[in-house]
């Protein structure tokens, strides 16, 4: 048994995943897609300005398949709660891959060809077994683009401004910070 976890708790989890695991199958067993690669590693340059070099963003993807008629989907597998599919359509991490994927930074690990755009994005639900797909349009790529260039820039200034959130209250510096007013203990 894992360190810290009761024999209670194992239980528990061990009934909770079994369902989790049946439908994952049913699913894989129904689908036409087929699958071409999980964990799959991409990276793409991306130009950031004339004089400086560009930035290689990399990642890996949880699943890539291949539908019937040539299309690419990308899937990320999440154990958390469900999330409704105004949320999966405005999904940073969706579109990070879709961005990597149109830039062609994918290749069919079996062949080595790059791969095409992204027909379609998914996140796959575990728990509830449900898959939510979204897409995502090349103006919408463009947008990704532009601010990850921008961050990288600011990365590269050293810019790091304070973002105020829930962790302020734990932050070493929240008494002196010019954005947060500080927290009572």
């Amino acid at each position: 048994m894992p360190p810290g976890c009761e024999p209670d708790d194992a239980a528990r989890y061990r009934a909770r995943s079994g369902p989790v695991l049946l439908a994952y199958l049913e699913r894989a067993v129904t689908s036409d897609a087929e699958p071409l690669g999980v964990e799959l590693g991409f990276g793409v340059d991306v130009p950031v300005a004339d004089d400086e070099p560009p930035v290689r963003f990399v990642g890996y993807i949880d699943r890539i398949d291949r539908r019937c008629d040539g299309a690419i989907e990308v899937i990320d597998h999440k154990t958390g709660k469900l999330r409704s599919q105004g949320d999966v359509d405005r999904d940073r991490q969706l579109t990070a891959y879709a961005f990597a994927c149109a830039r062609g930074g994918l290749r069919d690990p079996a062949i080595g060809e790059i791969l095409p755009a992204a027909a379609r994005l998914g996140l796959h639900f575990a728990e509830p077994g449900l898959m939510v797909w979204t897409t995502r349009s090349a103006e919408e790529l463009d947008a990704f683009g532009v601010v990850l260039v921008a961050e990288v820039g600011a990365i590269r200034r050293r810019e790091f401004g304070p973002r105020p959130g829930k962790a302020c209250r734990w932050c070493e510096y929240r008494a002196t910070c010019p954005d947060v007013a500080p927290v009572a203990s």
